[in-house]
Formats: C-alpha cells, structure tokens, sequence
C-alpha cells in the first residue's frame, strides 16, 4: 500500500519590488494545493543530504552520492551514481571511475551528463583539488573522461550548463578565493576556451536554472550574498540582467538553495528554497518576476522534476507531488 504524506501547500506569494505604499499583490502558485504518495523503490538510500548533486537527463534523473566516512582504521568515501526513471526503482549506474569527491558541479548536455572539479578529502593528508571532467554515455551507461583538464583551475561549488551544442562551466571557489568566469567547452574538438563576456560578480554556490528552454544564472554568496539572476544570450554568450531579489521585500536567500523548474497550465515556473529553511520564492517567467511565498512548503525535501512530474525525497522515501 502506497504511504502519502501530506504537506500543506496553500500558500499565498508577494510580489517583489512593488510600492510599499500599496498593499501587495497575490498570486496563486500552481503546486499550492495536493498531496505526496509515496513511490517505492528498491534502493534504500537517504538522498537528502546530496541536494543539488542531481541532473535529469534521457528520462532519468541522476544523483551522485558522495560521503566521506572514518570506521577508526581507514577512510572510506561513497563514491556511487544513481539513476531514478519515476518507476519503482532507483539503480545504480556504472561504477565511476574518478575520484570521489565533494563540492563537484553536475549537469546533462543532450544524452550525457558532464561531472567533475571538487576535491577529494582525506583523513591522513590534505584534501586532493581535482580539476578533472567526466563525461556518461546515459544510453550506453559508460563513463569517458575528457584529456584536457579544466584551464580555470581547481574549485569547489561551480555551476554548469550546456545550450547550441557548448558546454559551459564558470565560478566557484578554490578555498581562499572566488571565481566569476566562465569557460566554454567544445565536445566534438575537446578543447576549452575562456569566455571574458560570461564574466560575473565572483561567487559560489550560485545556480543556473532551466525555465522554459532559457537558461538563467543568479544567488551565491561571495564577498556578499547575491540575489541577483542573469538569462543566457547564447548567440552574443552574455548575460541579461532579470528582475533581481530587493532587499526589502526578500529577507535573505538560503546559501546553496534548491532549484526546480516545472511547468503548469501552459506557464513555465522556478521555486527557489532552503532545505531546512523558511524561505521560499517562485519566479513567474512570462511576467519575468519574483515572488516571495509566506513559508517553505518543501522544507525538509529535496525536490527534483522529471518529464514535467515533481519529485522530493525525504530521508529514505522518494514521493511524486499529485496535485488536487
């Protein structure tokens, strides 16, 4: 029997930037109402802690699983890919052949996922900087590693994105310093090149966000907390400066927050949030604007979209949102 937990969803949202004079204006969301039923799966394992170490690609969607453990005789990481297909089971993938690792960047390019950078902890000596790539083949389940390492260098908590048939990879951080540029990858000559035009206020932690086919950039905490969100112009490889967060209306942006992008009723929608924080904010792309909800409404989740459908996993169970 399917288990359904049920999180209350109604929630109302306040534009952002509006008069202070006026009241504000309201927006029903589209996930404000429905329930989660619980989806079985063969694996086991507690996700929740490996937010944002996912990607959907070719009707799945990927997690890396990364814990670096100490039994009292030797270190140990966890250093497995997962793939869930919105069916009762969650497999794992080929075994990956790299480094385990932390504070890497994920993200899909057509059939492929690319992976790499972070670092390799270890209990006896100093962490390993790694400025390495991985490519998997979803159809094929094999992985490949890119010859050219990185040319930015090592980093920890970089985005990255693909669009018009490039990859690109950009900030982050190397422990001391943060990084604003952004590189661009070629699949079919394994070169990288620099993209000066790409260059951002230094960050990490940032995220880029799919929302409607646009692929937009923005948040992360350098020598302050950024609100601010960049959409993509891939013919001119520039940013164009969207509507940001204002101070006064948005008290703060949960560091290394969650992202989704769903569409409802024909609108393409992003939720941005804290795991296990109140803040929660949705932008309504064909307005082109935040808004603040009163409450986190999936606080305590990690939550994902496959095909349209969300998901969110909480401890050991993954649950699919129905809407009433």
């Amino acid at each position: 029997m399917k288990r359904i937990l049920y999180i209350p969803l109604i929630c109302s949202l306040l534009f952002g930037g509006c008069d202070k004079d006026e009241a504000p204006d309201t927006l029903q969301h589209p996930l404000a109402q429905g329930t989660w039923k619980e989806v079985p799966c063969s694996v086991t394992v507690d996700f929740t802690g490996y937010s944002n170490n996912g990607a959907a690609c070719n009707n799945a969607y990927y997690i890396y699983r990364y814990d670096f453990q100490y039994n009292g005789s030797k270190d140990t990481s966890y250093n497995t890919f997962y793939s869930f297909a919105g069916t009762p089971a969650i497999e794992e993938t080929a075994p990956f052949p790299g480094r385990a690792r932390e504070g890497a960047v994920l993200f899909a390019a057509g059939n492929k996922l690319y992976f790499g950078l972070g670092e390799h902890r270890r209990l006896s000596h100093a962490a390993e900087q790694l400025d390495d790539f991985w490519v998997f083949d979803t159809q094929s389940n094999a992985w490949d590693s890119i010859p050219a390492p990185f040319p930015g260098g090592w980093r920890t908590g970089a985005v990255g994105f693909a669009a018009e048939g490039k990859v690109y990879v950009g900030t982050g951080e190397n422990g001391k310093d943060c990084y604003g540029d952004f590189y661009e990858f070629t699949p079919e000559s394994n070169t990288w090149r620099k993209v000066e035009s790409m260059n951002v206020n230094p960050r990490s932690n940032a995220r880029v966000i799919s929302i409607g086919g646009e692929h937009y950039f923005g948040f992360g905490k350098g020598s302050k907390e950024y609100r601010d969100f960049w959409k993509f112009v891939s013919e001119s490889q520039t940013w164009e400066r969207q509507e940001p967060f204002y101070e006064e209306d948005f008290p703060g942006m949960p560091e290394a927050p969650i992202v989704f992008s769903i569409n409802q009723g024909g609108e393409d929608y992003a939720y941005v949030y804290g795991y296990d924080s109140d803040l929660c904010f949705v932008f309504r792309a064909t307005e082109g604007r935040w808004h603040a909800l009163e409450g986190n409404p999936f606080k305590g989740m990690y939550c994902f979209t496959l095909d349209n459908r969300l998901y969110g996993m909480k401890s050991y169970q993954t649950y699919e949102f129905k809407k009433e």
